[in-house]
C-alpha cells in the first residue's frame, strides 16, 4: 500500500503488510489539504490460493484541518516573545555602540586655568 501526493507525485507513505485472513486495514488521518492517490496491490502469499497480483487505486480528497485556537495563540506568543527579545537586544547593543562612539564628544571641556 502506498499513498502518493498528487501535487508533486511523491510517495508520502508506503507499507507492506501480511494479512492472514486476506483483509487489509489501515487507519490514517490526512489533514493537510493535499489530494492523495491510494494504491493497494494484493499478491499471493506462500500458502493459500495462487492468483495473479491485483492492484487498485482510489483518489482521496482531503479538507485542510485548522488547529484549535489555543495552540495558535501559544505559538503566536512564543514568536512574539522571540521578536521582542531580539528587538530589545538590538536596542541595547545599538545604544552601547552609540554611547562609546560619542564618548569623546560628550566629555566636558576643561578650560585652562590661569596660574
Amino acid at each position: 500500500m502506498e499513498a502518493v501526493d498528487q501535487e508533486v507525485g511523491d510517495v508520502v507513505f508506503a507499507t507492506d503488510a501480511v494479512a492472514p485472513d486476506g483483509r487489509f486495514t489501515w487507519d490514517h488521518d490526512f489533514w493537510d489539504g493535499v489530494d492523495y492517490e491510494l494504491r493497494v496491490t494484493a499478491i499471493p502469499g506462500n500458502s493459500g490460493l495462487t492468483f495473479a497480483a491485483v492492484s487498485t487505486s482510489a483518489n482521496l480528497v482531503v479538507q485542510p484541518m485548522s488547529p484549535p485556537l489555543g495552540p495558535k495563540f501559544l505559538a503566536m506568543g512564543y514568536l512574539l516573545l522571540a521578536f521582542l527579545a531580539g528587538m530589545a537586544t538590538t536596542l541595547i547593543l545599538t545604544r552601547r555602540r552609540w554611547r562609546e562612539a560619542l564618548r569623546p564628544a560628550l566629555r566636558p571641556r576643561l578650560e585652562p586655568q590661569a596660574l
